[in-house]
């Protein structure tokens, strides 16, 4: 595993360094595996013009993730001040670059918001960037205790419910989910979001904690601000899945049993059997030969879970005050019969055997995944 590293600014180049001054890659690891114009196009940054130019630590943090061309780039960009001119306005892109495994496979991208490990200035003028050996080596400041309050106030568990939906359909619909909110709950929402899905589609879930212009930015999930280039007009309502949680105005979008599913059972609390049924079916590591769909008595999987040198087992454990899946959402192992499902569409199907049909949550898995 090889993780790279990027720093693009706007800054003074030494002399004979063979850089142009402006903004640049000011340093990077050897051997970039994507091409400059594409990590560039996500990592663009203008404050919100509302905020006083010079007033940086108000600035909203963009943290923003996506998959391009096999590879996961995780960017944390931020104001830094003054240019090498002295003109306000410059910002810092510091990115890591790797196989989306291995950006996702540790924790979910979102939940590197305000890392210690980001960097918002470089005065070093190294031209080389070490790489990281893996991406447990970053320090986790966010404590998802606070997702609990947080989704339970005022209506936020209704609105979770529709941008699950939305979440749902982009596959087909390709509609984004624009966010306004303020810059830390636009993080919480996207927290949210991928505790709620299985975490085999973590590395499907784009996202960017602020952009200045959603309407060009290539996430599905955009954080934004009140004066962004987004004009929240009604046809956009219908166009986008909009959150709007500073008017309380939320999209419509395509009802999905999935949503109301988690939806209803999304608190800190362990849920009741048929949730912990989809989530928590451990099947030892793929030692159980899943095509026969034996799947383990609950004694079994909690034997399983509780040994933590096992695949499941090791991410049940605290990790830098991240409970994964606050104990009962998926951890990121890929040995859950859940995730041997191919895509959203037969997660969809399974939770609606559940809802509707009433059926045992293990039937359920079974039927869909025989078919």
């Amino acid at each position: 595993m090889t993780i790279f590293q990027q720093y693009y600014t706007s800054f003074q180049a030494p002399e004979n360094s063979g850089k142009q001054s402006g903004f640049g890659v000011q340093a990077e690891t050897p051997g970039m595996p994507v091409a400059q114009e594409k990590i560039k196009a996500i990592t663009g940054y203008h404050h919100p013009s509302s905020m006083p130019i010079k007033a940086i630590d108000q600035h909203p943090i963009a943290l923003r993730f996506q998959a391009v061309d096999g590879q996961g780039i995780l960017t944390c960009v931020q104001s830094s001040g003054a240019d090498e001119l002295g003109r306000d306005g410059n910002y810092f892109a510091h990115t890591l670059v790797g196989r989306i495994e291995d950006i996702t496979s540790v924790m979910p991208p979102i939940f590197y918001w305000k890392s210690d490990f980001w960097v918002s200035k470089d005065i070093t003028h190294y031209a080389n960037l070490p790489s990281l050996a893996n991406m447990d080596m970053l320090p986790i400041n966010f404590d998802s205790d606070v997702l609990w309050d947080f989704i339970g106030q005022g209506t936020r568990r209704t609105w979770l419910q529709k941008m699950l939906c939305a979440v749902i359909d982009f596959a087909r619909s390709k509609r984004p989910i624009i966010i306004l909110d303020t810059n830390e709950s636009i993080a919480q929402w996207i927290a949210c979001v991928t505790l709620a899905i299985p975490s085999a589609y973590h590395k499907s879930l784009s996202f960017a904690t602020y952009h200045h212009d959603p309407n060009r930015a290539p996430f599905m999930l955009i954080g934004t601000t009140r004066d962004s280039s987004f004009r929240f007009s009604n046809d956009e309502y219908t166009r986008y899945f909009i959150l709007n949680a500073e008017d309380e105005r939320v999209s419509d979008a395509p009802p999905s049993d999935y949503a109301d599913f988690v939806a209803q059972r999304f608190n800190r609390e362990l849920p009741n059997q048929q949730f912990d049924d989809v989530f928590q079916l451990n099947v030892a590591g793929r030692k159980v030969e899943s095509s026969k769909m034996g799947l383990p008595t609950r004694k079994a999987r909690s034997s399983t879970l509780l040994q933590h040198d096992s695949p499941g087992g090791r991410h049940m454990k605290m990790r830098r005050g991240y409970r994964t899946g606050a104990d009962w959402m998926p951890v990121i192992d890929d040995d859950f019969v859940f995730f041997q499902v191919e895509n959203l569409v037969q997660v969809e199907r399974i939770a609606h055997l559940i809802q509707a049909a009433g059926m045992d949550a293990g039937d359920a898995l079974r039927r869909e995944l025989v078919c």
